[in-house]
């Protein structure tokens, strides 16, 4: 009767150090992930972009029907000349990304 005990002692073991391994694997990839974002001298208000300082391509939207101003004017089609050379921000989103959707 010794032996099923000891065989379910090393089982349950062998489980436990299964799953030690696996959460000290986690935390030392965490641990990597965390000293790559925190090393001195790194800026961490720069967005890596491609477009950043290029200017926006040349857009033309049509008007969209019964859309009004707030002062119940229509509003009218959309396009670059809108923008006039000023810094703009383009809030771009899609249907199927969820923090889009509740934007």
């Amino acid at each position: 009767m010794s032996a099923p005990e000891t065989e379910t002692t090393s089982q349950k073991s062998g489980v436990s150090w299964s799953l030690l391994a696996t959460a000290i694997g986690v935390m030392a990839l965490f641990a990597v992930f965390a000293f790559m974002l925190l090393q001195p001298g790194r800026d961490t208000s720069a967005v890596p972009s491609a477009l950043i300082g290029r200017e926006a391509p040349e857009t033309a939207l049509p008007a969209v029907d019964g859309l009004r101003r707030a002062d119940g004017e229509l509003m009218p089609a959309f396009t670059s000349a809108v923008l006039d050379g000023r810094v703009s921000i383009v809030n771009v989103w899609a249907s199927w990304c969820a923090p889009c959707r509740e934007e």
